[in-house]
């Protein structure tokens, strides 16, 4: 979800307005969002084999959009449809899923489908001005080629009142986006430097960041400790960001005496006008409130399911007013702040960090969550998430013990215990 300013809407996608506005249910490692998304993927050929078997009335891949306003707000949301045929002036629109086990398509992924159909079949009764259309969801399974047909006539103003009810779920996050760009943004490019004077060195290094972020340039910094580096490199990054240059300053280090600096730097800057919202990521294990888990031994995150954590139970039917309450309260965030707010509110708070660094603009974290290629995080750094649309400015702390990081990272590493425990159960 963006805010154009330009414009004055928000645009979106409609896989992610109906993601935004339907997903719910418990955090459960077994059975991810991401597993769903993968298959998706994976029966794109299937996609187009039964879109070439519906014969020449069947257009596929046909782009739709609208433009709908809601309580003051304008939005614009676009996608393709799957299919649609028109026969004798009556229109079908298809929404073909390729899936396996069917069973485990038959919650959560069904109304995400659902909403999908319903969007393109509303869109496009507005562009051709019809009283319906017949709305149709396909099943075709992937292992043994079996096609399910749900198909449904459903009138415009059915399909408006769906539209609009998933645009009113969604409807904080809008006003959020667009007080930003309207006004914490401004404000970000026009706030001036929180302390009252400034050394000479500080003043070389912010004007380089600010001239080598515009130009798209990497800058190598070498400098005496307690000259203000983090200050130096975060005030013109908030600045840059707050002219349209950026979308998310990521401030990386390993050390959690940087990461308090860097969230006092962030404070300092609001303080004089800068108003941006900050937050630190912190690993499972430092954020788990789940004593039980922390008992039971193995890797945590195999706790991470409803029937061994409450706090992962119902966690995305709570989440959402969650996250637009906590911004209320505050505009930095760190690993205390969130634990205690989780447990209040009976959440997972390590996963509540990651959805709400979504609508934060300076994330201050390890290493790892950019460069590890297991742990980095996906929803900004893989395509098939984040959609590759947005800018980032990567400000990386001792950058000299990255070559030692990566070694780490990218090592294997073969344990004689794990072994042990494997040659005992044969």
């Amino acid at each position: 979800m963006k805010y154009d300013i330009e414009r004055d809407h928000i645009e979106m996608s409609v896989r992610e307005l109906c993601e935004s506005a339907l997903l719910h249910g418990d955090i459960d490692c077994h059975r991810s969002l991401s597993n769903l998304r993968d298959r998706a993927a994976d029966g794109q050929k299937a996609h187009q084999k039964l879109q070439t078997s519906f014969g020449a009335l069947y257009h596929s891949e046909v782009e739709l959009h609208n433009t709908s306003k809601l309580d003051e707000v304008y939005f614009y949301v676009k996608g393709r449809a799957d299919g649609i045929i028109c026969h004798n002036g009556n229109y079908t629109v298809d929404e073909i899923k390729t899936v396996g086990e069917k069973q485990f398509y038959s919650g959560i992924v069904d109304r995400l489908h659902t909403a999908q159909l319903y969007c393109y079949a509303y869109f496009l009764c507005r562009t051709k001005e019809l009283a319906g259309v017949n709305a149709r969801i396909i099943y075709y399974n992937v292992d043994d080629g079996e096609i399910e047909y749900h198909e449904k006539y459903v009138t415009v103003e059915e399909l408006r009142n769906y539209y609009h009810q998933l645009l009113s779920v969604v409807l904080w996050r809008a006003r959020f986006l667009r007080e930003r760009m309207r006004e914490r943004m401004p404000a970000a490019a026009s706030a001036p430097f929180p302390y009252s004077s400034l050394r000479d060195s500080q003043t070389e290094m912010i004007k380089e960041c600010y001239r080598d972020i515009k130009q798209g340039n990497r800058l190598f910094c070498q400098a005496p400790t307690g000259i203000g580096k983090t200050i130096s490199t975060l005030y013109p990054s908030v600045k840059r960001m707050g002219e349209g240059l950026a979308d998310k300053i990521f401030y990386l280090t390993s050390k959690a005496s940087i990461r308090r600096e860097a969230y006092g730097a962030i404070g300092k800057m609001n303080d004089a006008g800068s108003r941006v919202f900050g937050i630190v990521l912190s690993a499972r294990e430092q954020m788990c409130i789940n004593e039980g888990a922390k008992k039971r031994g193995g890797r945590l995150s195999s706790n991470c399911c409803p029937e061994l954590c409450p706090y992962a139970k119902a966690y995305y039917d709570r989440v959402g007013g969650a996250i637009e309450e906590i911004l209320k309260l505050s505009d930095r965030f760190d690993s205390q702040f969130l634990k205690k707010f989780a447990k209040m509110r009976q959440i997972c708070p390590y996963e509540l960090s990651l959805d709400l660094s979504e609508l934060c603009d300076v994330i201050i974290c390890d290493y790892n969550y950019v460069f590890s290629p297991t742990v980095s995080l996906k929803r900004y750094f893989d395509e098939r998430f984040s959609g590759g649309r947005e800018k980032y400015i990567f400000l990386v702390d001792e950058a000299h013990n990255l070559p030692d990081r990566a070694r780490d990272i990218y090592s294997s590493i073969l344990s004689r215990r794990a072994l042990e425990r494997i040659y005992a159960k044969l």
